[in-house]
């Protein structure tokens, strides 16, 4: 009966083990700076971007993306930003979008 009981605590340990192992070795996706400025610009676009007219100039240094230019509400404004936001590899978003 202790063996029973020995070999079923090693299994729910190696289990655990096992479950912990697989949730820590996903990797996380690491794209380019071009990569990123060109994911952001086609979401932009896309018909689900916000309304235009907008002109926005994106700079992404090592993950840090930076938007300029000229949004025509904060509702376009915000969804720039968020658009920015959750884009692979990207690590901090400064706005400096002006609403005209």
């Amino acid at each position: 009966m202790k063996n029973y009981r020995l070999l079923t605590w090693v299994l729910a340990g190696m289990l655990c083990l096992s479950v912990i192992g697989c949730a820590s070795s996903s990797k996380k996706v690491v794209l380019d700076d071009q990569t990123i400025a060109n994911s952001i610009k086609s979401s932009l676009e896309a018909p689900t971007g916000p309304q235009g007219p907008f002109v926005i100039n994106i700079f992404v240094d090592r993950g840090e993306v930076q938007l300029e230019g000229n949004v025509p509400n904060t509702a376009a404004k915000e969804q720039a930003i968020e658009i920015a936001h959750i884009q692979d590899s990207v690590t901090d978003v400064k706005s400096f979008l002006v609403v005209k």
